[in-house]
């Protein structure tokens, strides 16, 4: 979502325009909503240490691995586009477009939900898989 958003911003910003520009609420509804049925192939599971990590385009690689075992494709794709029509569904494109503009941490701290949340680096044992 952040690239997508940032994307479309770097578009509307010119050498003349003054600064940062807001998108519309047309475009960036229509921009969230591209990012969720965009193709998610290039998105997998890589596996360091004992410890599945999300990868692809736009994501910390984390860790340098001694050895890993990276697997694309297969239910992810899928699983990363209900995740992301589900935050489109929870917060809203509104809300999700204001915390983009405060800056990337304070989108990725309302969709990773604090320490708890998806985004936890503590694994809970009760947590649902995506």
């Amino acid at each position: 979502m952040w690239q997508n958003l940032a994307k479309a911003e770097t578009k509307l910003h010119t050498s003349n325009s003054g600064g940062r520009r807001e998108l519309s609420e047309l475009v960036y509804t229509d921009v969230l909503d591209r990012s969720c049925s965009r193709n998610w192939q290039d998105y997998g599971v890589r596996e360091v240490d004992q410890v599945k990590r999300l990868t692809g385009p736009g994501l910390s690689e984390g860790p340098e691995p001694s050895i890993s075992v990276m697997v694309t494709g297969g239910p992810w794709p899928t699983r990363l586009s209900r995740t992301c029509l589900h935050y489109l569904g929870e917060f809203g494109e509104d809300q999700i477009y204001e915390a983009h503009q405060q800056g990337r941490g304070a989108l990725e701290a309302l969709l990773c939900g604090g320490p708890q949340g998806a985004c936890s680096e503590k694994v809970s044992a009760t947590r649902e898989e995506l």
